[in-house]
């Protein structure tokens, strides 16, 4: 009776763990982006200074921004046939763009519903707009770890900071802000501080409480080079906990 009774234990355990493993990969992708700008020049009228303006090509433009954005597949998935379609302001306008793949520098390559807006605005100006206002990449394959930069020219009338934000439609994928912080060798530096600190937490309590007192003095200062190098820790335990992610998925 009792081995009947493990039997069925073990295998409520099983099916409830693959359960658990199967909703862990099937589990939405989130990409992270973020966004700089660089202001290279605004045109302005000043009595002091005189007149300033600013031309791309011949053509004046109000003002000019170089706009970085940075794609990061940071999640257990690879992603194949990805488009990104990035946006921005109504004030602002995009008059050029570069993307690559950083992971193997191969550049990527317009979409063809974009193209074919392309081939309207010749024929059609109000198209022209919406040509302007956005841009819309196709990526063959986003695979774990990699990373899309795409570097844009950016006008804009109001001589304020563009707003540029990235969707994606591809089914199972969510795009996401990330915040620019201050980063620890590639992780947040608040992340790898608050993993340090329960990491040194960890390692400090069983010295402190089960060493003898004869040896409290080596213990308080292990303890001490523990909090010393526990952002290091802090990343080491973050780059384990992502690659067993990468294993699960």
């Amino acid at each position: 009776m009792s081995d009947a009774i493990e039997k069925f234990i073990f295998l409520v355990i099983g099916g409830v763990g693959t359960q658990i493993l199967a909703k862990f990969r099937n589990r939405i992708a989130i990409l992270n982006y973020s966004v700089f700008h660089q202001s290279l020049g605004a045109s302005v009228q000043n009595p002091l200074v005189g007149s300033i303006e600013i031309k791309y090509n011949g053509h004046s433009v109000e003002s000019l921004y170089l706009t970085s954005i940075f794609i990061e597949n940071d999640s257990s998935k690879d992603i194949k046939d990805i488009d990104f379609n990035i946006y921005c302001d109504g004030n602002s306008r995009i008059i050029l763009s570069q993307a690559e793949n950083e992971s193997n520098r191969s550049a990527l390559h317009l979409t063809s519903d974009f193209m074919k807006l392309l081939e309207e605005t010749k024929t059609d100006s109000t198209k022209l707009e919406q040509f302007l206002s956005k841009r819309n990449y196709k990526i063959p394959a986003l695979n774990r770890q990699d990373k899309v930069k795409i570097f844009m020219l950016v006008s804009n009338t109001l001589t304020q900071q563009p707003i540029v934000t990235v969707n994606c439609e591809h089914v199972g994928v969510r795009m996401k802000y990330a915040e620019v912080h201050p980063l620890f060798r590639d992780e947040p530096q608040r992340n790898c501080a608050w993993m340090g600190a329960f990491v040194t937490l960890l390692i400090c309590w069983p010295l402190v409480n089960y060493t003898n007192l004869e040896f409290i003095g080596i213990a308080i200062i292990f303890a001490g080079l523990a909090g010393i190098f526990s952002l290091f820790f802090g990343w080491a335990s973050i780059k384990c906990l992502k690659f067993i992610a990468r294993m699960l998925g």
